[in-house]
């Protein structure tokens, strides 16, 4: 099993407002991802938004979901 780090880098976008959730998934049904966390830093306030998960996503998931909604924890 490989574990890999993936780091987008700056993607702009207009204000969102405060963050509250954030769904992600994939599409391949031949991979399984396992996704500790997802962190978001906006780079006009500095605020952190961390959507934890801890969870398998894909056909090889207890629940075979591909996707999960993930609620947000700001610090």
């Amino acid at each position: 099993m490989a574990v890999v780090e993936v780091y987008v880098g700056s993607v702009y976008l207009p204000d969102l407002g405060a963050l509250t959730s954030l769904e992600i998934g994939h599409e391949d049904r031949a991979q399984n991802w396992h996704l500790d966390c997802v962190a978001i830093k906006l780079l006009n306030t500095n605020l952190l938004y961390q959507f934890p998960c801890s969870q398998w996503i894909g056909p090889g998931s207890p629940d075979k979901r591909m996707a999960r909604s993930l609620p947000a924890i700001t610090r």
